[in-house]
Formats: structure tokens, C-alpha cells, sequence
């Protein structure tokens, strides 16, 4: 031990631990024979200008000192690098030594750092957006009623200005199935589903008189074409007609079916649907189990209650309410306190009296005084709509009504505005509206009764919606007509 404290230059009478610090008289350094052993000086905090702390140099825990075997005395090396260790250097000097100066990020990594704070801004943001859109489209997709997919989609796209992207979409898909001209009529005329009449007929009973078969629109017409079928009947009378026809001579491949409803048999009822026009409201959002007794037709209203690029371009009013606000001049459903259905142009064939309970507005008269409007042809106008155009041969409803108070309604798979008009105008409509329009919405249905049982049928064979239809929850509106 004495040649290790010799050694190192520590007197034999100073016992030092290893966390000890050395006091050397005078400010002078005391230097060993190895350099490396040298001692630092600094002030110590509480002592004379004049003293000092020394602290030896570390040394490598490999290089051993001069002169001592590196295995036998490797511990006293370690011990004596503790003592320096467990200090803390104020300053070498008497002068306080400066921390150095922070180095600025280079121009390359501050601009990958804004980078980086801007892409999780961004990407905060289009989190946000997509968990708010998410929460519209999910209430959308899962709200009440029968609409398929397709539909949801397309109508919460209409009702966040992305109508231009679903009117896109539509005529696309208009371009790559566009209905084919010519062709011959396969199968023939149908014969529809009706009821057996077996009672009676009362001719005391007020009804509308029988209709003539209708003139078919082609050169060469199919046997039976344009000839009035009895379906639905009510006290022995025909409450509901139906017959086919070829929509124009371009399209001999298709058939539009014309039903006939008897205003005096038939009471009509105005249907609010859970999204058109929304809202709560007495009458039921479809045709419930009571209703269904005495249901003999229904067919859709008009276009969206929502005064936007693609609405109806007129009012609702129905029960006392008023859910959009009347147009003077629109194409008018009007529906008396009895049940009774007109149609005419707001403000002069019809308007708001006592006796009105409902009003569905739908564009413009699409046959006034029995002429087809010229304005039939003006293309993708506000007028009768946008969406894939007036001049495209899609599938398209409309209801007129005749001379002696009968109605008409018209489901063709295959027609434009112009066409529409021209089958409602050949059915015998002095005034005629179009209603709903394409294919999800062109639909229509009568209802048969025997022994106490309702069978719903389709007014047409390739429209999209089954005969039960309406016995489910409606996102729109629709017309329904119950026996008397």
C-alpha cells in the first residue's frame, strides 16, 4: 500500500477514501512522474484563493500505470478513476467554463421536421372529416325503409351537393345499357292478374264510364294491344283497368303499361315517406295490415321534396302542414277531403279551399289541354329535372287526367319526357304530370282481393321494386287508392 501511495504521490499519513478529494497547498500543481497521473486543479467551493481540489486524470481502464502490473493492481486504477467520477467539475479554471452554443437544425432536417408537422395536421384533419362524413353516410345507410344500397348512396350524395357525381355516374351507366330500338315484341301482350268477378254489378252506384281501348303508337301492333283489362272490381264494378302498349315505334321491343283508376270508386291518400318529406305525420309511412283490406292501387309521388337541383320544383301540403311551400303554376296532385284526385296547374285548374287535404307539386304540366308541352324536348333543364337528360329513354311514371274525371297512370321501362306525354296524352289525359323517374323509382302496383286476402302486383314486369313493395317503411312519399 505505502508503494501505491508513493506512487500516486499521496502522503503515508493522509488516509483517503475513495470518494476524498486532495488539498494542495498553493495554487501549483502537483505532477507525478506519469504524465497521465497528473492532477487537475480547481476551486473548491468554501476554500482560500490559494487551495485547491485536485482530481486526478482517468485514465484507460485497459492502460495500466507505468511500472505496475496491469492484472495485480487493476483495482486501484478503478478506484482511483471513482474518485474522479464522483465529482462534478465545475471548472477547470477559475474562469466558469460557457456551455457551448446550441447548433441549428440544417435547412434539410428543419424542413423534413415541417413536413412531418404538417402531414399529422393534415392527417388529423382527414381523420375528422372522414369520422364526420362516416357518422352521415352510416345514418343514411342504416335508416329505416327498403332502399337498396345503391339508392341511399345516391340520394346522400344529391343532399351534399354531389349531385354532379351521381348525375355522372347515372349516365355512364345510361351509356353502357342504353335500351336498344327495334326489335319485335317478345311473348306478346300479357294478360294481367285480376280478380274473378263474380258479384253483381250495381249501376246505382256512382262510377266513371268505360274506357275506350287506346290506339296503339306502333305500325304494326300486337294482338290485343291498347285493350282495357279488368283487375281489381268494387261492388261489381271495375275500380282498376290496365292494358300494354309499345312506348314509340323506335322502341317495339318494350311495353309500358296504362292503368286506369276510377275516382268515384277509389279514395286517394297521400303517404308521407321517412326522408320525403320527412318528419312525423298521422297517415303511416307504408300500407299497414288495416289499410291493406281495401287497398286497390298505388303508385310513387313525385321527385325530391327538397327545392334543390334535382327536386320536384313545387310544394308539399298535406294534413294542415305545409313541408315546402306551394308554386303558382306547378303541376298539382290535389287530394279533397273525400278522397277525390285532381290534377291540374296550381292557381288556375286548382287551388287552396276548405275542402283540399293534400298537395304533391311536380314540375310543370307535362300535358296541358291534351297537347304534349313543346318544352318536352329542351334537354337537362330545371324544367322537368336534371339527371341523365329529358331526351334519354329511361325508365319514367306519370299520371293524367281524363275528360270524365278518370285517371291514367303510366310505368314505361323506356322513355323520354316527350314520350312520356305523348302515352299519357293517347290514354286520354287533358292534364298530365311526370312523377318519379329511372329505374329504382319507376313503379307501380295494384292489389287484388279473395276470400279476405290482399295479392299485390306489379303494374309492369321488369321494374325494379317486388309486388310487396309498399308494405314496408318508404324513404319517399307515395299515392295510395283504397276502395270507397
Amino acid at each position: 500500500m505505502r508503494r501505491i501511495n508513493e506512487r500516486f504521490g499521496i502522503a503515508q499519513h493522509q488516509h483517503l477514501q475513495p470518494t476524498d478529494a486532495v488539498l494542495v497547498a498553493g495554487a501549483g500543481v502537483q505532477t507525478p512522474a506519469d504524465p497521465a497521473e497528473a492532477v487537475l486543479p480547481c476551486k473548491a467551493a468554501g476554500t482560500t484563493a490559494a487551495s485547491t481540489v485536485g482530481f486526478r486524470a482517468r485514465r484507460s481502464p485497459a492502460e495500466p500505470a507505468e511500472g505496475m502490473p496491469a492484472g495485480r493492481y487493476a483495482h486501484h486504477n478503478i478506484k482511483q478513476r471513482q474518485l474522479v467520477d464522483r465529482r462534478t467539475v465545475p471548472s477547470l479554471t477559475n474562469t466558469p467554463v460557457r456551455a457551448p452554443a446550441r447548433q441549428r437544425p440544417s435547412p434539410r432536417r428543419a424542413a423534413q421536421r415541417r413536413r412531418r408537422l404538417l402531414g399529422r395536421r393534415v392527417g388529423a384533419l382527414l381523420l375528422a372529416a372522414l369520422v364526420v362524413v362516416g357518422y352521415s353516410v352510416g345514418g343514411a345507410l342504416f335508416r329505416r325503409g327498403n332502399d337498396t344500397l345503391a339508392q341511399r348512396l345516391a340520394e346522400w350524395g344529391r343532399d351534399h351537393h354531389l349531385n354532379w357525381a351521381v348525375t355522372r355516374l347515372e349516365q355512364a351507366q345510361y351509356d353502357l345499357n342504353a335500351p336498344k330500338t327495334g326489335g319485335t315484341l317478345a311473348g306478346g301482350i300479357p294478360t294481367a292478374a285480376g280478380e274473378r268477378h263474380t258479384t253483381k254489378p250495381v249501376p246505382t252506384v256512382p262510377h266513371s264510364p268505360a274506357p275506350a281501348s287506346l290506339q296503339p303508337l306502333v305500325a304494326a301492333p300486337a294482338p290485343g294491344e291498347g285493350s282495357w283489362q279488368d283487375v281489381v272490381f268494387d261492388k261489381g264494378l271495375p275500380a282498376v283497368r290496365i292494358t300494354y302498349l309499345r312506348p314509340d315505334d323506335g322502341h317495339s321491343s318494350y311495353l309500358a303499361a296504362v292503368m286506369w283508376l276510377d275516382p268515384k270508386l277509389l279514395s286517394g291518400r297521400l303517404h308521407e315517406g321517412i326522408v320525403d318529406p320527412g318528419g312525423t305525420w298521422n297517415t303511416p309511412d307504408h300500407i299497414t295490415p288495416a289499410l291493406a283490406s281495401t287497398v286497390a292501387a298505388a303508385i310513387p309521388g313525385g321527385f325530391r321534396t327538397n327545392r334543390g337541383p334535382v327536386g320536384n320544383r313545387g310544394g308539399y301540403y298535406d294534413q294542415g302542414r305545409t313541408a315546402e311551400p306551394l308554386r303558382v303554376g306547378a303541376a298539382s296532385l290535389v287530394i279533397a277531403a273525400g278522397g277525390m284526385v285532381s290534377i291540374g296547374q296550381w292557381g288556375r285548374d286548382v287551388s287552396m279551399n276548405p275542402s283540399v287535404r293534400s298537395i304533391r307539386q311536380n314540375l310543370d304540366l307535362l300535358v296541358d289541354g291534351g297537347t304534349v308541352n313543346p318544352t318536352c324536348s329542351s334537354g337537362s333543364t330545371p324544367v322537368w329535372g336534371y339527371g341523365v337528360g329529358n331526351s334519354s329513354y329511361v325508365p319514367r311514371t306519370g299520371i293524367g287526367q281524363r275528360a270524365d274525371g278518370a285517371l291514367v297512370f303510366v310505368n314505361s321501362p323506356v322513355t323520354s319526357v316527350c314520350s312520356l306525354g305523348r302515352l299519357l296524352a293517347q290514354a286520354g289525359a287533358v292534364r298530365g304530370m311526370q312523377l318519379d323517374i329511372n329505374y329504382d323509382w319507376s313503379i307501380g302496383y295494384y292489389f287484388t282481393h279473395e276470400a279476405g286476402t290482399v295479392h299485390p302486383h306489379v303494374t309492369r314486369d321488369n321494374q325494379s321494386k317486388g309486388p310487396g313493395h309498399y308494405f314496408t317503411s318508404q324513404s319517399r312519399d307515395f299515392v295510395a287508392f283504397y276502395l270507397r
